[in-house]
């Protein structure tokens, strides 16, 4: 059985609405950008469809599903994936199930080639009831829900907490520290503060207060995420613009970097 549109998702709910065939066997195929460390990306299918090889059981059709995965891995993943995945299904064989950005929403649905995955799942049924509500407009695009979340991505902050002591902190303030954060208490611009200071005093060198990995695919979501949050970054080596009402000098952001400011500014940019 083939589909000529993939819809795109990244759980086993679809195979919950793929229409029944008078077949002994039923293929479902997964694309996905994923490695090792990933590889629940396409499992994750393959374990929904146990489940529901063991519910066809139980209501006694002769139906099984298989899960047929292609993993796409290495430096040129992403670019390899979109690539394959357009021309694949222009020539009427891309996979059923293909886990995607969201951001590949529109360009996909635009073109004609996924579907909107509302027509064929009840969202406010188990499993989907229980994601989180957030996630949904994530999903979502021109009035229509196009794909479930599969992961999201962690980007956590790590304090060296010598220089956070350094600078003033006690043992029970750096406990408290993930409260505060949770309560809006403690900001980003609270992280470039201590950061300026723990550069004033010495502590590290200019350019290190505050810093994501040295590399450009995990720098990006680090500037998108603080230029969100209202600030303006200019160095050497990237430059993000935005409206500002104020500006003033703050520690530089990028690893190398020789000048950096934030802007306060209401603006998404």
């Amino acid at each position: 059985m083939k589909f000529n549109h993939p819809i795109m998702a990244a759980l086993a709910i679809i195979l919950f609405a793929v229409p029944v065939a008078q077949a002994a066997e039923m293929e479902i195929v997964v694309w996905a950008p994923a490695d090792q460390n990933e590889r629940y990306r396409f499992e994750a299918v393959a374990l929904a469809a146990n489940v529901l090889n063991e519910e066809l059981k139980i209501e006694g059709r002769d139906i099984k599903v298989t899960v047929s995965a292609r993993s796409f891995a290495g430096s040129q993943t992403w670019q390899q994936l979109k690539q394959g995945f357009s021309l694949a299904v222009e020539a009427g064989q891309g996979p059923h199930i293909i886990v995607g950005g969201h951001e590949d929403i529109p360009v996909w649905g635009n073109a004609g080639l996924i579907h909107p995955i509302e027509d064929h799942i009840d969202l406010e049924a188990w499993p989907f009831a229980d994601v989180f509500p957030s996630l949904w407009p994530i999903m979502s695009w021109n009035g229509q829900v196009w794909g479930v979340p599969q992961d999201a991505e962690s980007r956590p902050f790590f304090g060296w907490m010598p220089h956070l002591k350094a600078i003033g902190y006690s043992d029970a303030d750096i406990a408290a520290l993930p409260g505060k954060v949770k309560s809006g208490q403690y900001t980003l611009q609270n992280v470039l503060e201590d950061a300026k200071k723990i550069q004033d005093k010495g502590l590290v060198e200019k350019g290190y207060g505050f810093y994501p990995r040295a590399t450009t695919s995990t720098a990006r979501p680090t500037l998108r995420t603080t230029s969100r949050c209202g600030s303006k970054s200019t160095s050497m080596t990237r430059r993000r613009r935005c409206p500002a009402k104020q500006t003033f000098e703050t520690p530089p952001i990028e690893r190398g970097a020789a000048d950096a400011k934030t802007s306060s500014t209401g603006n998404d940019c």
